[in-house]
């Protein structure tokens, strides 16, 4: 072998021989040596590195840069050493030597640069986010809630994503919890108040916005919100409420929740459904509910309420939204005063479909419908005032079947197109003070006694009964005209101020002059009149006297043959003999069981069949679902017995919840119930009084759980999938097409599947407008957090 020497000789003589230098070229154990140092100080600067992004380390060596950005010249150090000795490691022959190079770099080197970038990217982000996110502290302290604060909430919001995934990435158990403290923590905090504030602002304004326009039922929905709002904020602390924020923000609130207060309770109709409203009060009227405030009852254009079983201690605030008014019914309802304030029904708006009154006392029933109203009084209705303001207008129809419905009626309407009485005011005294007032009485309807203070025109149907028809104005000139069957009425002249005309094609029983009146009286008869004082004028047809209608025999109408006493047949008990549920065939009832866990997710449940005995009506008291009673789903359906058997359809059983014609599938039906039994509870009728308990019946419809198959709603704006239970929570995936259609448009292409309003109910308990876009639910919706379901929007 030669040494260093000895070969530098060779290669001189080789070049005096050949003529050519022979170039030295540097053999392989020097080329393997200088990687090996290369290696050696990539090694130890990375170890240096290593340190240096980590928490304890940095915390030990600098207290006050502990989750500061690491040393640059360092950084840029080791990726040169490591750059170089990864260079030079790939030029060494020998393959096993190049390899332990290679892997020494690999694993003690280059990781730990990987590591420092990712650590880096974090502290940098986090940085910008500190910067960003005090912008938008400043911001919302100061309650600068516009669009440039939402655009500087939306860029801290998603620089905060994008920290929080890089601290995910980065090495270190006690280094990832160090930045998130440092960068993400604040940032969070800033961002929660953030979001609360303008959320807050956000719905103040929509609420503010619809207070003024009067729509009452959209102003409930931000109430709703803004309460969550608030009711979170005393759970997680967004912002102080002994904060100047606060109380800016509560401020800009507070006079509006306070109009709407002074509404009292209110329940809005979301029902579109006449045959079964939307229900409030209590459930039974040993269970009613009593209110020591006013109520408002609000219907919407197309919708239907019921007011049931409360006892008001204040006004009763009956009305529409600015798009129109819907239908209510009261049903043993009383309204009373309380320290001498309310026992006032005010119809401000509803349907011509009517305001319907069943079992109702309250001092006064006022009407200041400016678009027309239709009042039907029935059995116990008890009003002993009934006013129809200057403020109502279009056609006020008033009907009832009860003749104690009302006591003083006053009709001081000015802008009506027409007031018109039909049915029994057999009690009532009706009063008109409003001027040039046209009031029609349907055929059959009975008036007690009529006084006329301004002018009107009288039209009486075939067979009207007004006992007494007072006229006595209040100016001279009012223009009083009687037209139709006014043969039983006694007319009496109060004053002389009226002209009084009797139109052609009447006839009216008899007209007097009262001793108090001073003055000559005349009339203009076109008609027939029976029976008048001589003292009166008569321009043009005379008096001519009528034939006496012929008495009613004893007893009234009617008879029967035979007569006498009869003995009733006897009246057998209603008895239950089978129940089944039709789901792809029939699955009978045992032990007051329907077991349908054996079903499949993609089978149509579709009635309830009931076989009996004895029985004309089944009386369906109540419906439980989810542990809870929703007999206000139902309404204390009646239904027919027909050859001993009533069949249910599934619809009617579920109520406002919308299942189609063709039923609901189990999966549906299980989604809807979160898996748990459906509870039906009511009694067979044979017709008679008898104890309901003795025909209870109790149907329990076990469902059993449902697969992982998803629950769909879909259409052209909007798909809602249910996608089962992830980490504890029903998790519901919202894909929203449209942001600017309405719920209500939503549904009128819903084609049978669930009503989105009651889907979107069930999930959240939030009760939502028609109105309301499909954008504004997504921002509803994602300000709270809910405890069943999570609700993801794409």
């Amino acid at each position: 072998m030669l040494n260093k020497k000895k070969a530098i000789q060779v290669l001189t003589v080789t070049a005096a021989v050949t003529g050519v230098a022979a170039v030295a070229q540097p053999i392989n154990v020097d080329a393997a040596s200088s990687a090996k140092n290369s290696v050696t100080k990539a090694e130890k600067l990375a170890a240096q590195l290593k340190k240096d992004i980590n928490y304890d380390a940095r915390k030990k060596a600098n207290p006050k840069t502990a989750v500061g950005l690491p040393n640059e010249k360092l950084y840029k150090q080791t990726k040169t050493a490591y750059n170089k000795a990864l260079a030079e490691a790939k030029k060494v022959n020998n393959s096993k030597e190049r390899k332990v190079l290679e892997t020494r770099l690999a694993q003690k080197v280059k990781p730990f640069i990987d590591r420092t970038d990712k650590y880096r990217a974090a502290v940098q982000m986090g940085i910008k986010l500190n910067t960003a996110s005090k912008v938008l502290n400043e911001r919302v302290q100061a309650n600068n809630l516009n669009e440039t604060t939402k655009k500087q909430y939306d860029l801290v919001s998603s620089d905060l994503k994008k920290l929080d995934k890089q601290i995910k990435s980065v090495y270190g158990k006690t280094t990832r919890p160090a930045l998130t403290k440092a960068y993400s923590d604040k940032a969070s905090t800033i961002v929660s108040t953030a979001k609360f504030a303008l959320n807050f602002k956000s719905d103040t304004d929509n609420l503010v916005k619809s207070v003024k326009n009067e729509d009452y039922a959209k102003a409930v929905t931000y109430i709703t919100s803004l309460k969550k709002l608030i009711s979170d904020n005393k759970k997680y602390n967004y912002v102080s409420t002994s904060s100047k924020l606060y109380k800016k923000l509560y401020a800009a609130y507070s006079p509006s929740l306070a109009k709407l207060n002074a509404l009292g309770k209110i329940y809005i109709a979301t029902s579109k459904s006449a045959a079964n409203p939307t229900i409030s009060g209590g459930k039974t009227p040993t269970q009613a509910l009593t209110y020591t405030k006013d109520v408002t009852v609000i219907a919407g254009e197309n919708r239907y309420i019921k007011l049931r079983n409360a006892n008001i201690k204040g006004n009763l605030n009956i009305m529409g939204i600015n798009k129109g008014a819907g239908t209510v019914t009261l049903e043993n309802v009383k309204v009373s005063s309380l320290k001498n304030k309310g026992g006032q029904i005010i119809v401000k708006d509803v349907a011509e479909k009517s305001l319907h009154l069943t079992n109702i006392t309250a001092n006064d029933l006022i009407v200041n419908d400016a678009n027309g109203s239709n009042i039907v009084a029935g059995a116990g209705a008890k009003i002993a005032n009934l006013l129809v303001s200057d403020k109502a207008g279009g056609n006020v129809n008033l009907q009832s079947s009860n003749g104690n419905a009302f006591g003083i009626i006053n009709l001081k309407s000015k802008n009506s197109k027409a007031i018109n009485f039909a049915g029994k005011f057999d009690k009532s005294n009706v009063v008109v003070s409003g001027n040039e007032q046209k009031l029609n009485f349907a055929a059959g309807t009975v008036i007690n006694e009529l006084t006329l203070k301004a002018g009107a025109n009288i039209t009486a149907a075939e067979g009207v009964k007004i006992a007494k028809l007072n006229i006595d104005p209040a100016k001279k000139g009012e223009i009083i005209t009687l037209s139709g069957d006014l043969k039983d009425t006694v007319v009496t002249i109060k004053d002389a101020n009226a002209i009084i005309k009797i139109a052609e094609n009447t006839v009216v029983g008899e007209i007097k002059v009262d001793p108090s009146v001073k003055g000559e009286v005349s009339i203009e008869n076109k008609g027939t009149i029976n029976k008048i004082d001589e003292s009166i004028e008569i321009i043009g047809n005379p008096v001519t006297p009528g034939v006496p209608a012929e008495p009613t025999p004893p007893g009234g109408g009617g008879g029967g043959v035979g007569g006498g006493d009869q003995t009733p047949p006897e009246t057998l008990p209603a008895e239950l003999l089978k129940v089944t549920a039709n789901v792809g065939g029939e699955v009978e009832m045992k032990d007051n069981v329907i077991d349908l866990t054996g079903k499949n997710d993609d089978q149509m449940f579709t009635e309830i069949k009931i076989t009996t005995k004895n029985a004309t009506k089944f009386i369906l008291n109540n419906v439980n679902v989810r542990g809870e009673n929703v007999d206000s789903y139902v309404k204390k359906l009646q239904l027919d017995v027909k050859k001993d058997v009533i069949t249910i359809p599934i619809s009617k059983l579920l109520g406002n919840y919308d299942v189609g014609n063709n039923g609901i599938s189990m999966a549906n039906l299980r989604a809807i119930a979160l898996d748990k039994p459906v509870i039906l509870e009511g009694f067979l009728s044979n017709g008679s009084v008898s104890d309901e308990s003795k025909s209870n019946t109790k149907i329990t419809i076990k469902l059993g759980i449902g697969s992982n198959l998803p629950t769909v709603y879909d259409n052209k704006y909007v798909t809602i999938v249910k996608k089962g239970v992830i980490e504890g929570q029903h998790t519901v995936s919202v894909k929203i097409k449209d942001e600017t259609v309405t719920l209500g448009d939503v549904d009128s292409i819903s084609g049978g599947t669930y009503s989105i309003i009651t889907l979107i109910k069930s999930y959240t308990g939030l009760t939502l407008d028609t109105e309301m876009t499909l954008g504004e639910l997504k921002t509803l919706i994602t300000k709270f957090k809910f405890d069943e379901y999570n609700i993801i929007f794409e």
